[in-house]
């Protein structure tokens, strides 16, 4: 145990191991952005799709409302579409 702690420890110290660690989790985070922007960009058309479908075509301020909206109102409101009567409805709840 001692010499698997004492190789961890001398790998955190070294300059290269530090530097591909850092790269490692840059890019990790850089990719997770890029998958959560994508979802949400599918979400908004999907749920874009939905209203025009329900409620016609949409004008320019809910179509803006619904790309800026985030993921978890994205949701919200993709639940709701069923029970919604009006677009104001549905961006009221």
């Amino acid at each position: 145990m001692k010499t698997a702690v004492d190789a961890l420890t001398n790998l955190s110290l070294d300059p290269e191991a530090q530097r591909i660690a850092w790269e490692r989790d840059r890019n990790e985070r850089g990719w997770r952005h890029m998958m959560g922007s994508a979802i949400q960009a599918a979400k908004a058309a999907t749920l874009t799709r939905q209203l025009t479908k329900k409620f016609g075509a949409l004008a320019a301020e809910h179509r803006s409302r619904v790309e800026a909206a985030d993921e978890a109102t994205l949701d919200r409101w993709s639940d709701a579409i069923f029970d919604a009567a009006t677009l104001d409805a549905l961006f009221a709840g």
